[in-house]
């Protein structure tokens, strides 16, 4: 299975997740480059002690304007965390349409 984070910041779920689940791989989406670039760093400097943090891959993308539900590799998510307070409706109703996720964590509501 593959693990979603979008806002992942500097990587702390996704990281978590890969190395305490048996998730194959664990993706974040991060708006932020300086915050994808010092998760990259952290990644580099700890691989040789975790090597699950192989499989952990950061993007700098806008998640506003991409499509979850059509691009690979986040189409191939089937666990996805969002702490979406601060996402607009339409990036919230993106996610409604990753129909092969099957588990999905949010902070906040994403049905009126």
């Amino acid at each position: 299975d593959v693990f979603m984070d979008i806002g992942s910041g500097v990587g702390n779920v996704m990281t978590q997740f890969v190395l305490s689940t048996s998730v194959r791989a664990s993706i974040g989406i991060e708006v932020r480059r300086d915050l994808v670039d010092r998760c990259n760093g952290i990644l580099i400097e700890h691989v040789v002690q975790w090597p699950g943090l192989q499989n952990v891959e950061v993007y700098a993308e806008d998640v506003e304007r991409i499509e979850l539900s059509m691009i690979y590799p986040f189409s191939s998510a089937k666990i996805v965390f969002a702490n979406n307070l601060r996402f607009e409706p339409s990036t919230t109703s993106e996610l409604v349409y990753m129909t092969d996720a099957w588990i999905v964590a949010f902070t906040s509501e994403i049905c009126p």
